[in-house]
């Protein structure tokens, strides 16, 4: 049985600029999004109960994503948010 499409959604007050990014590598795989606000850089991840992926993948592309940031952006504050983050 196929999945329905999910999502994550990153809010951003108005007042605030702010900037998608993707990694050159992008793998719609992982529902791993990225937006930079200021020197933030945050990532908003959902990791589902029942993935069709290894948890070990996840990490590496997670991994393989803060890497890419620090080289792209040198003073960005790295954040990831993930309501299933602990079931990694």
């Amino acid at each position: 049985m196929g999945r329905r499409e999910g999502g994550v959604a990153t809010y951003v007050r108005s007042a605030l600029q702010s900037t998608m990014w993707k990694p050159s590598a992008d793998d719609k795989t992982f529902e791993l999004q990225w937006t930079k606000v200021g020197i933030n850089c945050i990532g908003v991840l959902y990791h589902p109960p029942k993935p069709q992926y290894k948890p070990e993948s996840s990490l590496d592309y997670i991994e393989s994503n803060v890497e890419e940031i620090n080289q792209t952006f040198h003073d960005c504050m790295i954040t990831i948010l993930s309501p299933g983050l602990h079931q990694l």
